[in-house]
Parts: C-alpha cells; sequence; structure tokens
C-alpha cells in the first residue's frame, strides 16, 4: 500500500507540473522493439519419480529474447510529460539444473505473454529544437494474455512446473532513458517486477526492454 501511494503521488505531482506549463500539446503514436528477460527460478523442485535419491534440484534461469509493441499518448508540457502505454509483450527465460552433475538433468524454456500498462512520467534534461533527451520512471500492470512451458529433458520431472498456477496480473516498476528527435522517438528501459509471476517455481521477472516509436500526430 506504501508503494502505491508513492507511485500515486508521483504521477499526481508530475500531471500538476504539467499542467502548471504552456502549452500542454497532446500526441500519440506507435512503438516496437527488443526485450531481454530474465524470470527467476530460486523456488526448488522435487523429482521423486527419477531419482532413487529423491534428491532436491534447483532451477536456474539464463535471460532470453523477447518482442515488444504497442501504442502511447503523451500528455507534454515544456519540460515534463505523462505518458500512458498500452504494449502487447512477450517474455521468454530458460532454466535447468543449478547442479550440472545431477542424476536427472533438465531444461526448459518459459514463454509468458502479456498486455502491459505502463504510466510513464518524465523529465527532458536537455529539451532543444533538434533533439530532447529525458529521463522516465513509472509503475506498470502486466496482465496475463498466455504462458507456455517447453520441456527440453526429462518431461515427467516438470509435470508440477506444468500445474503451477501462474498469476494473471503482476505488478512491475520501470525507468529509463529516452531521446527524441523529429518524430522518433527511442527508449532504453529497465523493468523490475514487484510481484511473482506464479506462486510456486517462478518468481520476479527482470526485464530490458529497447523500444522505437514514431508520433502519428
Amino acid at each position: 500500500m506504501k508503494k502505491i501511494l508513492i507511485i500515486a503521488t508521483l504521477l499526481i505531482s508530475t500531471q500538476l507540473l504539467i499542467k502548471a506549463e504552456n502549452p500542454t500539446p497532446l500526441s500519440f503514436g506507435i512503438k516496437a522493439g527488443y526485450t531481454y528477460s530474465d524470470i527467476n527460478t530460486v523456488k526448488s523442485l522435487t523429482t521423486k519419480s527419477l531419482t532413487a535419491q529423491n534428491m532436491l534440484s534447483t532451477l536456474k534461469s539464463d535471460g532470453s529474447n523477447g518482442s515488444v509493441f504497442g501504442a502511447y499518448v503523451r500528455i507534454s508540457g515544456e519540460k515534463f510529460y505523462f505518458q500512458p502505454e498500452l504494449r502487447y509483450v512477450t517474455l521468454n527465460s530458460d532454466f535447468s539444473n543449478l547442479v550440472e552433475e545431477a542424476v536427472s538433468p533438465y531444461r526448459g524454456e518459459i514463454k509468458i505473454t502479456t498486455l502491459d500498462i505502463p504510466l510513464q512520467a518524465g523529465y527532458r534534461v536537455i529539451n532543444l529544437p533538434a533533439f530532447k533527451i529525458r529521463l522516465f520512471f513509472g509503475p506498470c500492470a502486466s496482465i496475463k494474455i498466455d504462458n507456455k512451458l517447453d520441456f527440453k529433458d526429462n518431461v515427467e520431472s516438470f509435470i508440477a512446473i506444468a500445474q503451477d498456477d501462474f498469476n494473471s496480473l503482476n505488478w512491475s516498476l520501470y525507468g529509463g532513458v529516452g531521446l527524441d528527435k523529429l518524430r522518433f522517438n527511442l527508449d532504453i528501459a529497465f523493468l523490475k517486477g514487484l510481484t511473482d509471476v506464479s506462486e510456486t517455481y517462478f518468481e520476479k521477472p527482470s526485464v530490458f526492454m529497447v523500444t522505437l516509436g514514431f508520433a502519428v500526430f
């Protein structure tokens, strides 16, 4: 609750600063880009059916590539701006045994598709006619559309994972730096999850994101 109040205060303060500036143009744009995500898998899986010793194997995660595309609306003052977005995001992450010489090795890949609604509050640190450089920060709500698990080894080991309860809504914070040139904008951002992806095996995601946008009007 404290985090939500801080986020709300930040966004309201930014909008008040925008309204205090003149003029306040409204623009609409589209964007697409690249994601590199790592979905933490520090929770554990017991492989009872495949190991005589009933050993406890721990999953480790490795980042993987994904994609993002969507649209945004920007409400701008001279230096401050507020930008809600709607994005279709694909996150991928690989996982495998932490102990490589384990009796029952396994590898897999998780793919999560979400509809993201980020609320970006930004400030132009360089505001020139030729180009603009800005910093931004904000919360993001991710609504799960789909999740898939691809098992490369020992499918039996992943029965419990496949039946895991993936959360339908997750929250995160993200921030980064942006460049505006003519109608084009380039954003480099880092997103850190505040809530777990699933109830048992997958925790908070970390996402690096690069997007190229174009202001339609």
